[in-house]
């Protein structure tokens, strides 16, 4: 809400622009008006003026519009209550594609017809829909399909604006690919959590309250039952907000802080409470969980050798000859190759299988071998045998994620980071009136 003397600013304006504007096309706020002129009492109360954007407008039938889509996709009823909750978000949200989209203008920034129609066979995917179908379906249940087609377009158009605002602020260097790397490498024998997000910014100490009102009207309608993929896709100011919020797995101690504690208290399936960090709020949906992996789940390729026994005095000659053999061969390829030259007789058998899985003995034995190196001989029922270690596969979790997946994902942050700030500023040096 501006203050009065801003309300004053713009009432003058309207006076000085209302007495000239027969003189010019008609644009924004006069559009509407003029509409709602012509198209009598119904008309007007279609188009009445929810917020005044520069020289833009939002309607009241641009905010109703889009209130029955989010109510639709995200499966929220239909109520007096919802509609109290939602309108103040949807306001806001629109407001800020009214801004992005006179940016857009301002650098001659637009979309081409085969941009919206990718991006629609896409949303159509996530759906399982046919492609083509998706406008149908929604003409189909009541919605407009238009308001989704601005919507789209409007999240194209801000992307492009972004990346060109961006520039070489977007740019990841290799320390901080390697940085990165690092990091999620340590995290990787960690305990990891599936988790999908809602984030909303708290760009300027002014706006704490409405922040903090409007994550909490989020947490009530998923509390009712709203569906958090599509309310993250229509709220979440995220990277993730085209995804529904979903981060996949995040290994323990690569969130804030915030974040990764209030997770340790959240059971699978569960929604946290608002969560304030430096940027602003969140909604963490805990999805899943898996226990940190162990050194028991090492998986282990080996080869044993038995040495046989040809009677009870033999058993000497049979020991010494399993550990020559054992201190001979320095590799697998070298194992049976040198048994068969020192004991012909000698058998060998190859295996694979998890450290924990093995006897307590043998676990005992092998857990401290390295690659290549033989284990003393052991005595077997029919002779003596040897082991040796060919590969180890070390329990580490998932694998890191490639190089260049590393340096799209810090791209991305970077760019997130980048229109939050622009659109901040975009707000700051505009004029908004919010009417209703």
């Amino acid at each position: 809400m501006v203050e009065p003397a801003r309300r004053r600013i713009y009432s003058a304006a309207v006076t000085r622009t209302f007495t000239a504007f027969i003189r010019r096309p008609m644009t924004g706020i006069w559009v509407a008006l003029a509409l709602a002129v012509a198209l009598g009492s119904a008309g007007a109360q279609s188009l009445r003026i929810a917020a005044v954007v520069n020289d833009d407008v939002v309607s009241v039938y641009d905010v109703n519009e889009r209130m029955r889509l989010i109510m639709f996709s995200t499966n929220i009823p239909d109520s007096p209550e919802t509609r109290r909750q939602l309108g103040p978000q949807i306001v806001r949200a629109l407001i800020d594609e009214r801004l992005e989209m006179q940016e857009a203008k301002r650098l001659n920034i637009s979309i081409e017809q085969a941009e919206y129609e990718d991006a629609l066979r896409r949303l159509e995917a996530q759906n399982h829909l046919a492609p083509g179908k998706l406008p149908e379906y929604l003409a189909n249940n009541g919605i407009n399909p238009s308001t989704l087609e601005s919507q789209i377009r409007a999240a194209l158009t801000w992307a492009k604006v972004v990346r060109r605002r961006a520039g070489s602020f977007a740019n990841v260097t290799p320390d901080e690919i390697n940085e990165a790397l690092a990091r999620i490498s340590e995290n990787m024998t960690k305990p990891s959590h599936l988790v999908a997000e809602i984030f909303l910014a708290v760009d300027a100490p002014e706006d704490e309250a409405t922040v903090h009102a409007n994550i909490e009207r989020l947490r009530d309608q998923l509390h009712a039952g709203a569906g958090f993929v599509p309310l993250a896709r229509e709220f979440s100011q995220s990277a993730s907000a085209q995804r529904g919020g979903d981060l996949g797995w995040v290994p323990e101690g690569q969130l804030d802080p915030e974040l990764d504690q209030a997770l340790e208290h959240l059971q699978p399936g569960q929604l946290s409470e608002p969560i304030r960090t430096a940027g602003g709020y969140y909604l963490l949906l805990l999805r899943d969980r898996r226990a940190a992996p162990s050194a028991g789940d090492t998986e282990m390729k080996v080869d044993r050798l038995l040495v046989p026994i040809a009677g009870a005095t033999d058993q000497r000659a049979a020991m010494d000859a399993a550990r020559r053999i054992g201190q001979t061969a320095k590799s697998c390829e070298d194992f049976g190759r040198i048994a068969q030259q020192m004991s012909p007789a000698a058998t060998l058998t190859p295996g694979q299988a998890k450290l924990n899985e093995m006897a307590p003995e043998l676990r005992h034995v092998l857990g401290g071998l390295a690659i290549g190196q033989a284990s003393e001989p052991l005595p077997a029922p029919n002779g003596v045998m040897v082991f040796m270690v060919c590969e180890r596969h070390e329990a580490k979790g998932a694998a890191p994620p490639p190089r260049d997946e590393v340096e799209r994902m810090l791209q991305a942050d970077k760019l997130e980071e980048f229109a939050r700030r622009l659109l901040r500023d975009l707000r700051q040096t505009a004029f908004v009136d919010i009417r209703a």
